[in-house]
């Protein structure tokens, strides 16, 4: 399908070019992740709160029918090292890469993207992201590694038609924030004058990052890497891998963190209990706090016993109420 849309677009002269959409990722002293993806440039002007249904349900579908460059071929520069770097069958790069010199500085590194040409197609050669260094030698804050779908944003996950009315129907300034959750993020943040690295995970997909790097922006949350899943057809079958890629996403964070400590946030809608309770299970010493907002009344029984692992654990509603639960057990200092 991807295919035959490119070729249609390609010849009735609508297909734009091709770029680089670079994802923010991460890194810590000798090793980082670059990460992101080439596909149709789309160039659509910054969504309004007041565009029309059908304009944001339009600019939704382009965003998941464009076209994608499979096996493409780049070249990431960062630290001074250049990396070169193909796409897979829809487009996505993902490498962890060994540097020869260490990443020395807490905050965000540049990363230079320079993409070949694709045969028989224009191309936007250039482009520049950020991966969050996080070096060992430099004192850090506990980290936030933070669920996205109805932990900070209102997206209805667990009922597939409205989640996707939400998704298709409403643009980034449209979409509804958890009260609080920005704020709280930010005090955790500012407590210190260190660097407390925050992650934003979800299983939407990689598609939508446009749509939730902008919604962070928008609402003020912390600037921090997207986890995200890569859906999609290669080979005649569907990639994705449900909630499980969490599980993997978390423990690749914390290996490359090292020893930085995290505050694990989600909620009761979906997989998350179950994900974090054997995150700490299995990392205990590096989990600062669980916390899991009830974004339904009626759940399925999940029992987890954080007591015996020395783990914090809180329920709360919104941002503003944990926030005084985190005060109240000395995890966070008042400003």
């Amino acid at each position: 399908m991807a295919r035959f849309i490119r070729k249609l677009k390609k010849y009735s002269g609508r297909l734009r070019p091709f770029t680089i959409l670079p994802f923010h990722s991460y890194g810590c002293d000798d090793t980082v992740v670059i990460c992101g993806r080439v596909i149709e440039n789309l160039e659509s002007g910054s969504p309004r709160k007041d565009d029309p249904w059908w304009r944001n349900l339009r600019n939704m579908t382009r965003v998941f029918l464009r076209a994608r460059a499979e096996k493409a071929h780049l070249t990431a520069t960062v630290n001074g090292q250049s990396v070169s770097i193909t796409t897979d069958d829809i487009g996505y790069f993902w490498e962890i890469v060994t540097l020869r010199e260490k990443l020395e500085k807490p905050g965000w590194v540049d990363v230079h993207f320079v993409l070949e040409p694709v045969k028989g197609y224009s191309e936007i050669m250039n482009q520049s992201g950020a991966i969050l260094s996080m070096p060992s030698s430099a004192p850090l804050s506990p980290g936030i590694i933070s669920d996205i779908d109805d932990t900070i944003l209102e997206t209805y996950a667990t009922d597939l038609l409205l989640s996707a009315r939400m998704t298709f129907i409403n643009n980034s300034t449209t979409r509804i924030a958890i009260a609080g959750m920005a704020e709280l993020y930010k005090t955790i943040v500012r407590t210190t004058p260190l660097l407390s690295p925050v992650f934003y995970i979800t299983s939407s997909s990689w598609s939508l990052y446009g749509l939730m790097n902008d919604f962070l922006e928008l609402q003020d949350f912390p600037k921090g890497p997207l986890l995200m899943q890569k859906i999609g057809m290669a080979n005649n079958k569907l990639i994705r891998r449900g909630h499980g890629h969490k599980t993997q996403k978390i423990e690749t964070v914390l290996k490359i963190a090292k020893d930085l400590p995290f505050f694990l946030f989600g909620d009761n809608g979906q997989a998350d209990r179950q994900i974090y309770f054997e995150i700490a299970s299995r990392y205990p010493e590096r989990i600062a706090a669980v916390c899991i907002r009830v974004a339904r009344e009626k759940s399925k029984p999940f029992t987890a016993d954080y007591k015996s692992l020395g783990i914090p654990y809180f329920e709360f509603e919104d941002g503003f109420s944990l926030r005084e639960k985190l005060f109240e057990k000395g995890l966070l200092t008042r400003p």
